[in-house]
């Protein structure tokens, strides 16, 4: 897909919107991204595809084992609000690679019913949900309008430049506004009280709008802390700690477009002193443990590092002594008594 060019790149570039590294998207350490096995266009929908889990029991709901997992990462955010006005396939090709983003009947992301463990949906199934079996077993497959992709992500860039034209202390046109679907039937009665209000307060009027509608994407994403110990599969045994995370793509392109805004750091957990620190340089890798300036000085990634492998070391150990009892404890080379 081609870079963010024209007028938004410029405004974006203008107003200091983009970070250091020259990109809208801030480092944040968000988990993975689930990304169906099949999508295709199908008319004017999406429709996508995941098998699914199953025993003599049933299908198993919580298995997500048949999704592709992806890290989101830079052109996430730059990429989405270019399917403005693009083809199908285009978009398509958008969701091959990031995912879907997770609509239900009412055209919102479907965890505006979650649950409290993030994941289960109270009668708001996805867009078309339905269980399809198949020679393999079965599959979860479910559709989204195209007009609705290209509707969010024509808002995201309208939201982008909005911030652009506030960042530079002027209003933001008319014309954005009421790009914005749930405002348009509002934006004649603003500029109306312009002339009442003054120029300088409408800028604050305005700040305190898309405040609102920025949170308003955080709340549909379903953008909140999370407590991590990384028991997920395939993950490595480390402290536990707390990140800033989205279980869907909404979620993360929310996280990326509020942080975009205000012009803001990107921000991951250190596994040592358990405390946020900016990470602008480098996207972090789920399932890596990360570390702040100060602990690395301080040896700290070292220390933990030997920590776990003294831990492996002791496992395998006692694991190999309870399948073979007579087995030298010190077969292994590690001596586990000092010379005097």
């Amino acid at each position: 897909m081609r870079s963010l060019t024209g007028p938004l790149f410029a405004a974006l570039h203008r107003a200091g919107l983009f970070d250091r590294r020259g990109l809208l998207e801030r480092p944040f350490d968000l988990g993975r991204l689930l990304v169906p096995t099949r999508v295709n266009v199908e008319g004017d929908r999406l429709v996508w595809a995941v098998p699914v889990a199953h025993d003599e029991f049933g299908i198993d709901y919580t298995d997500f084992s048949g999704y592709k997992q992806v890290t989101p990462q830079a052109g996430l955010l730059t990429q989405f609000v270019q399917l403005a006005d693009a083809p199908a396939e285009q978009i398509a090709q958008y969701a091959r690679r990031w995912g879907m983003l997770g609509l239900c009947e009412h055209g919102v992301p479907a965890g505006h019913g979650r649950s409290a463990d993030g994941r289960t949906h109270f009668g708001c199934p996805l867009q078309g949900q339905a269980w399809v079996s198949t020679d393999a077993g079965f599959e979860l497959t479910a559709w989204e309008p195209l007009e609705l992709w290209r509707r969010y992500a024509r808002e995201a860039a309208v939201l982008l430049s909005i911030a652009a034209t506030l960042h530079r202390g002027e209003p933001a046109p008319v014309e954005n506004w009421r790009a914005l679907s749930s405002l348009a039937s509002h934006v004649d009665g603003w500029y109306w009280a312009v002339e009442r209000t003054g120029r300088s307060n409408f800028v604050r009027v305005q700040q305190g709008i898309l405040q609102i509608q920025l949170n308003d994407w955080l709340a549909l994403g379903g953008v909140r802390p999370y407590f991590d110990w990384g028991v997920a599969e395939g993950q490595p045994e480390q402290p536990p700690t707390v990140r800033i995370g989205a279980e869907s793509l909404f979620g993360a392109l929310a996280l990326y477009l509020v942080a975009a805004v205000a012009s803001a750091d990107g921000f991951v957990m250190c596994a040592g002193c358990k405390r946020p620190y900016p990470s602008a340089k480098r996207q972090p890798s789920a399932g890596r443990r990360n570390f702040c300036p100060d602990c690395r000085q301080a040896g700290v990634p070292n220390r933990l590092a030997q920590r776990a492998r003294r831990a492996r070391l002791a496992a395998r150990a006692e694991s190999a002594a309870k399948s073979d009892p007579n087995r030298d404890p010190n077969a292994d080379g590690t001596s586990h008594h000092r010379d005097g």
